[in-house]
């Protein structure tokens, strides 16, 4: 069983300790041992781009750094610049999935290949409602028609690029930018455990993936005091004190 540190802090969420070893390194390692991933560029917050953590220099492919814009597409947009020139696809990731399996790389870069344009999405299995402001539901959507987008997002760099360029409004995923330049978005498999971390019990829930789900079990000690009273014994198996008899249980705390 592992633990990690609590939200809430300074540290950013992506350099959280998950068993052991940081969030970003986890994902990090990851993209750098893809045998189809040449070369990786790390968006940061100012403060860390300016002094980076050490594992980021010790990875076996090139990485470069840069500092992250206020929104995500500026982000996107500036590690764009430091991308190769002979680049063919650009893959994004989000630094809090650190679960991305190299299967899921693979099956992205294929799709992007094949088509421009590929994301990792699951396949709603709630029944999807849209609300209006005051929370009150207008229709239900057909579940077969929604999925839950993850990262990778992979695209050829000129759609990227055309897509970045033309676009002001902000967006939550690049996917979004691309659909607004008009190329068509094509869905791979995405992965249940590609989880993303965003709270607390994110982070618990991450452990005990990592753990294979073991429940923890914890052992305590109690202390059972007992005054003798004048004229009654002492059972045989009881401990004979001076002025006490103590009895230890052992409890789940």
């Amino acid at each position: 069983v592992c633990s990690s540190d609590l939200f809430g802090g300074a540290l950013p969420k992506q350099l959280l300790t998950l068993c052991g070893r940081p969030i970003l390194q986890r994902s990090v390692d990851a993209f750098a041992g893809h045998e189809r991933i040449a070369d990786l560029v790390v968006a940061l917050p100012p403060e860390l781009a300016a002094a980076p953590p050490d594992y980021l220099a010790r990875q076996p492919k090139p990485l470069a750094l840069v500092e992250g814009g206020e929104r995500r597409q500026d982000s996107v947009s500036r590690a764009l610049v430091l991308v190769p020139p002979q680049s063919d696809i650009v893959v994004i990731h989000d630094a809090v999935r650190p679960f991305v399996t190299a299967e899921l790389i693979s099956r992205t870069i294929d799709a992007a290949e094949r088509h421009g344009a590929a994301i990792a999405a699951l396949p709603a299995t709630d029944t999807v409602k849209r609300a209006d402001d005051r929370r009150v539901i207008i229709d239900t959507i057909p579940r077969r028609e929604i999925f839950l987008a993850q990262t990778p997002q992979a695209f050829k760099v000129s759609v990227l690029r055309e897509a970045l360029s033309g676009s002001t409004e902000e967006a939550t995923d690049e996917a979004a930018l691309v659909e607004r330049a008009g190329y068509p978005v094509h869905l791979v498999d995405g992965d249940a455990r590609n989880m993303k971390i965003t709270s607390p019990d994110d982070l618990a829930a991450a452990e005990r993936l990592i753990g294979g789900g073991a429940a923890t079990l914890r052992i305590g000690n109690g202390y059972d005091l007992h005054r003798l009273v004048e004229g009654r014994r002492l059972d045989r198996k009881s401990t004979r004190l001076n002025s006490s008899h103590v009895s230890e249980s052992r409890m789940p705390s």
